[in-house]
Formats: structure tokens, sequence, C-alpha cells
């Protein structure tokens, strides 16, 4: 440069960043890890993905050097189309935010299976997919599902001693809705308890009512109960209902403090 040098820092300005990327991040409030308990009957909320764009780019000059950055921006301020899929619909469904920069997991009550999913991000104009990025999400799928009755015949409750009444008492029971879960077909879990997310009832609430996980007999006969809220099979158990008498027990419980020592021949002497 010809010239006299009249200034040892200058601004440099950036026109345009460079794109260079996609970053995926799971939510602060989702996992990498989800169960479908939408095939149970349970209200799901969906799981967000947040897309961000990695640019690089020159900031302003310091120390008379320059040097190069890379920064990211949420995908929605790009000029461009972003688009989310899954690479397998039949254990997860997968959306683009209509405004903002995320991809939505959500489940419907529909799949079929789970497994290893890969959920795909592509940010571009429509010629030409300009980046993209993938994340695998492991999706637990009930399998095996039964109802598990601790007694499925309920007897008539004889009244205790001194006692009379003018209707038939029955027995009560309680049950179990369990499962195990599943990633594809070659591996499980042990079996869980999945009762607090399914609705199940009586097919005749004349014979059983059931309340909660409580089972409790009406009338003689036999009659299921079974998850009326589950869109996969397996969750039903007979329950029987019978005009046999059980004996009412009540249990005093003794709680012995200290055995004495003593001998068998001074009991036989008295």
């Amino acid at each position: 440069l010809d010239g006299e040098v009249t200034s040892s820092s200058a601004d440099i300005t950036v026109e345009q960043s460079t794109f260079v990327g996609l970053q995926i991040e799971v939510g602060a409030s989702s996992t990498h890890e989800l169960v479908n308990l939408a095939v149970l009957g349970y209200d799901t909320t969906e799981e967000e993905l947040d897309v961000y764009v990695v640019s690089k780019c020159h900031p302003s000059s310091i120390a008379g050097g320059c040097q190069e950055e890379f920064t990211r921006t949420a995908a929605s301020s790009v000029d461009g189309t972003l688009s989310c899929s899954s690479g397998n619909t039949k254990a997860l469904d997968v959306r683009t935010a209509a405004v903002g920069s995320s991809c939505f997991l959500s489940m419907s009550g529909d799949e079929t299976e789970g497994g290893d999913v890969v959920v795909k991000a592509s940010i571009g104009d429509s010629a030409k997919t300009a980046f993209s990025q993938q994340v695998l999400i492991r999706v637990w799928f009930p399998v095996d599902l039964r109802v598990d009755v601790d007694d499925s015949v309920l007897d008539a409750v004889l009244p205790s001693s001194g006692k009379t009444t003018t209707s038939t008492v029955f027995q009560s029971t309680t049950f179990a809705v369990t499962a195990k879960l599943a990633v594809g077909y070659d591996y499980f879990t042990p079996r869980v308890d999945l009762s607090g997310f399914v609705v199940v009832q009586s097919a005749d609430t004349t014979i059983v009512s059931v309340n909660g996980t409580n089972i409790h007999g009406l009338k003689t006969g036999s009659t299921a109960i079974r998850c009326t809220s589950c869109s996969i099979d397996g969750a039903t158990a007979k329950v029987s209902v019978s005009n046999t008498d059980s004996v009412l027990m009540q249990l005093i419980p003794i709680v012995f403090t200290d055995i004495a020592h003593f001998n068998v021949t001074d009991l036989e002497s008295q």
C-alpha cells in the first residue's frame, strides 16, 4: 500500500455469513428415549427437538487480527424451508413446527412397534436441500400386555359371629396391568406395572365393579375386566363371583417382647 498508515485498527463488516451445517438438540424437557403410552390410551405430550443453523463468519478486527468464529441461529431465521421427518412412522411420528425452529415428536396410539428411530431435519429451498442432520430416538413399545388378578374367584363372605345381614356380601380383590417394553423384536425389559396409565372396566357392571385397581363382587356370575383404553390386544382377565361361603377372619397381632426360661417339670408339678 502507498501512503502513510494513520490508524492501527479498523472495523470489518460482514455482509453475509456462510451456512455450514445444522445442529439438533433435544429440548430441555425432552429425552432421547420415549415410552409409547399412547397405545394404552394415555394422553401424551409432544417432545421437542430444537434445530439450529451453524454459520461461519468473520467478526470485527481485534488487535489487528481477524479470527473466524462459528455461530448458530434458530433455523426459522434462515432463508430456507425447514422440514422434519421420521425414519419409521410405525414407531414415531414427526412434524415440523408451523412457527419456530423445532421438530415435534409425537405418538397417536396407532403405532405398531418400537425401535431406534432416525429423526432427520433438513433445510433448503425448493430446488435442493442445503443441509441436513439426524438424531437417534429410542422408542419403547409395550408388548405382552395382560391383566393380572390376585384372586379370580370372589366368594360370599360370612358375617362375623353375632352379626346378621339381609344381603350377600362378596369378596374384593386387586389387579395390575403389566407389560414388557420392547425395542424391536429381540430386546425386552422385565415386566412393568402400567396400571396408572390405563382405563380398566368390567364387561358386566352388575357382577363386578372396578374402582382404581380394586375389583368388588356384586352378584354371582362370570364376567371379564379389560383395558378399554388400550389399542393393543391382550389386556383381559376373567373374574367369577360365587355363592360359596368364605369365613371372615379377624387377625389380632400379638407382639412378644420377652421369653422367660422355665423348666417343663415345674409345669407338670402344678
